[in-house]
């Protein structure tokens, strides 16, 4: 059974179901009216709009009876006071309602929301926790729409209704997706205004209390002032119906009341004529959402229209069957570009560049440029940091705090111990500067995640392009080629190649977090997961060989455990199978693979197992120089002794501690060389940083490789910065484009 059968099957059940109740709370008269249209709305023949025309024409008199009976103290109330509209100067406030707030958002609500804010001032998003700070609600409505017998688009009418009545201004669905600035002023010639148009009629058309005499959309709904009686009236009639009936009397019992009040009370019918029939493409956006984009198009409908309605839950492509993105996949990738910000064009593109160098600075080390492991290149890249922090934008952060804490406490471990190495200190006092001045840039959204996302690909073709010029170097009889990392060495021969860093470990690292980075950039961008079809698609394919071709083939025993740690990524329900199958056959078939680098994972994991340092030693030297110190750091650190907790000091590298790299099985104590200058404080104020700046989950692939190839430290390490560099860009995006959907949204999106 297809998604469009089980979506009918399911609409037919529920409006049976409905039918039934209404026929037992109400009228089976009632019921059958009700069914009738459902039919003539569902079956579109020539004949629809006179059965529509019909069913509505009978549930209007008998809901006009059954209303003047059961809430004649409402009705006499409007319709013989003079209600008085309350005039304020404040500006009208735009309302919209998500009841989960702006995080808890889909994707498109959210599109749409950011699309509002960024051309429009004063607009107040409600949610279930502010709710109460502008109106009251009847706590028995708030029990059933716990319970679920009042449904949230009903919740919502009542909502917008009240505060319409209450405050005035501008009500709009949160799917409405607005083109510019909205005209206010214009707006307040107006006592009442909706988007509305004259629909074209023909036989299978169906027949609205919206679509009568008068038009209007309850999706866009204004009032220039507090107190006008269609809102007041409507207001205290869903209030009424809400607590003392059942069942919902109709799903679109607003509309009727809107046509009742049309019809009886004095004066409105009048002010529904006043607005001018304008918007007659408010639903031509939806129309073009699933078909390839084109910026002609969206101008020329954008010239003159301000509001379009839009629905979260069609399932619209993100790209037609031809690969080409449509207006859905445009509106959804770009609605963070046009976010404000006050920096001026200048500021701006300084702040781009600072990102983009210090993302690549800090993910590289050329030995051409930087003969050293101490970089005149990094020094003077993040020498600026501070002057750009002062003079172009000085912004107070989460970035700054948990950096200035970090770098503060690690002044002070030094200075406690009488060893202060100003060079150590000083230099990692440049990362804390870079990092918090590319936090604070990319906050400003001066860049927006189509260029990030390029940047972090670039950096893995950077890589990948690299390591194939040395291997046809080598290939060639070029052992020496300064320009591209080719200068001879240990690390210079096939199999074995740093490419744009200093060994091939720390590629593997960096590349591991790029990937990954890129991926998560993918996730945010289409709102799902990708696949490993996906990494293959003509998007993905290059990046995707680049990364594989490095980690395959550069000599780095590391780059197995990358490799492993990022297809937890793709591990979920519906491939679990199918992942674990695959390991299952890694695991299989690793030790009968003839390449050292992929013998080595399987020594040193085989002796990790055994948790015996002499044999980790023994399968790798290597990998135990960087296994053996994270191990001793959360397993044999003595928690009574002061040092444990506040360090040895900057100059702790004595000729015993030195010696322990020549003889790491016997080494008990050698810890993270950074815990054993600063201490576990220090590692725990690392880790701060790190997960308040730069990573959102503690428990997520993020962690396990920080945990695994990035030591969990920070220190003076230039890649691991430039990891924190990466990380700290997607938490930014993923917050931002919250690409999390929930399951049962409160909202009123889907109402009329």
């Amino acid at each position: 059974m297809n998604k469009r059968k089980a979506l009918a099957i399911h609409h037919i059940t529920n409006i049976l179901k409905q039918t039934i109740k209404i026929s037992k709370v109400y009228s089976p008269k009632f019921a059958i009216y009700g069914l009738l249209w459902w039919i003539g709305f569902f079956v579109r023949t020539k004949f629809s709009w006179d059965l529509t025309s019909y069913a509505q024409k009978n549930k209007t008199k008998w809901l006009d009876n059954y209303f003047e009976k059961k809430n004649a103290d409402i009705i006499n109330k409007y319709k013989t006071s003079n209600s008085v509209q309350n005039t304020t100067n404040k500006t009208p406030v735009i309302w919209v309602f998500w009841g989960q707030g702006e995080q808890e958002m889909p994707s498109l609500v959210k599109a749409c929301y950011r699309q509002l804010t960024h051309y429009n001032s004063n607009v107040q998003l409600i949610s279930c926790e502010n709710i109460n700070q502008f109106i009251t609600i009847n706590p028995i409505i708030i029990n059933k729409v716990k319970t679920g017998e009042i449904g949230y688009a009903n919740f919502s009418d009542i909502i917008r209704n009240t505060i319409l009545s209450q405050h005035g201004g501008l009500w709009l669905d949160s799917t409405v997706w607005t083109s510019r600035t909205i005209p206010i002023q214009k707006l307040k010639t107006l006592p009442i205004f909706t988007a509305n148009c004259k629909e074209i009629i023909d036989g299978k058309s169906v027949r609205f209390w919206s679509s009568y005499e008068w038009n209007w959309s309850s999706w866009c709904l204004w009032s220039s002032e507090s107190g006008h009686p269609l809102f007041g009236f409507v207001s205290n009639m869903l209030t009424a119906i809400a607590v003392r009936e059942k069942v919902w009397p109709d799903y679109v019992i607003q509309d009727y009341l809107f046509y009742y009040a049309c019809r009886n009370l004095p004066g409105i019918k009048e002010q529904i004529d006043m607005i001018d029939l304008h918007n007659p493409n408010k639903d031509q956006l939806a129309f073009l959402m699933p078909k390839e984009f084109n910026l002609d198009t969206y101008k020329k409908l954008t010239d003159t229209e301000y509001f379009f309605k839009l629905r979260y839950r069609t399932p619209w492509p993100k790209y037609t069957k031809e690969g080409k993105e449509t207006f859905y996949g445009r509106i959804l990738r770009n609605y963070l570009i046009n976010r404000q910000t006050e920096l001026t064009g200048p500021q701006q593109k300084i702040l781009r560049w600072t990102i983009i160098v210090y993302l690549v600075v800090l993910n590289t080390h050329s030995f051409f440029l930087e003969p050293s492991h101490v970089s005149p290149v990094k020094i003077g890249c993040m020498a600026l940091a501070p002057f750009i922090f002062a003079f172009i934008f000085p912004v107070f952060s989460k970035a700054v705090v948990c950096g200035l804490a970090y770098w503060g406490y690690c002044f002070l471990s030094a200075f406690m111990h009488g060893d202060m190495r100003f060079s150590t200190i000083g230099y990692m006092g440049l990362f804390v500067a870079a990092f918090i001045v590319f936090y604070n840039s990319i906050y400003q959204n001066v860049m927006n995640l189509e260029l990030y996302k390029k940047i972090i690909k670039y950096l893995i073709y950077a890589f990948a392009i690299c390591l194939l010029l040395q291997q046809a170097c080598l290939i060639v009889g070029i052992s020496n080629f300064p320009p591209i990392n080719l200068i001879g060495g240990s690390y210079m021969k096939l199999g074995k190649l740093p490419s744009l860093s200093l060994e091939p470990s720390h590629t593997a690292v960096i590349l591991s977090f790029a990937f990954l980075c890129y991926l998560r950039c993918c996730q945010i961008e289409f709102c799902t997961k990708p696949t490993f079809k996906d990494l293959f698609n003509k998007d993905n394919r290059y990046v995707t060989f680049g990364f594989l071709w490095v980690m395959l083939t550069m000599g780095s025993g590391s780059a197995y455990f990358g490799m492993v740690g990022l297809m937890f990524y793709f591990l979920d329900r519906r491939n679990i199978i199918i992942i674990l199958s695959l390991f299952l056959i890694i695991i299989i078939a690793m030790p009968y693979i003839e390449n050292e680098q992929a013998q080595r994972a399987v020594k040193i994991s085989r002796a990790l197992v055994t948790g015996d340092r002499k044999l980790i030693v023994k399968s790798d030297g290597s990998g135990a120089s960087r296994i053996i110190p994270l191990l001793n750091t959360f397993t044999k650190s003595d928690l009574m002794q002061k040092d444990t907790w506040f360090g040895h000091g900057t100059l702790s590298e004595d000729d015993s501690y030195k010696n322990a790299w020549k003889n790491l099985a016997d080494a008990d104590y050698y810890v993270i060389p950074s815990v054993r200058q600063y201490g576990l404080i220090g590692l725990i104020f690392s880790l701060i940083l790190v997960y308040v700046c730069c990573i959102r989950h503690f428990f997520s692939i993020e962690t396990l490789l920080w945990f695994t190839l990035g030591m969990a430290t920070l220190g003076n390490v230039y890649f691991h910065w430039g990891i924190m560099l990466m990380m700290a860009g997607i938490r930014y995006y993923e917050t931002s484009y919250s690409v999390e959907i929930t399951s049962n949204p409160i909202d009123d999106s889907e109402n009329n």
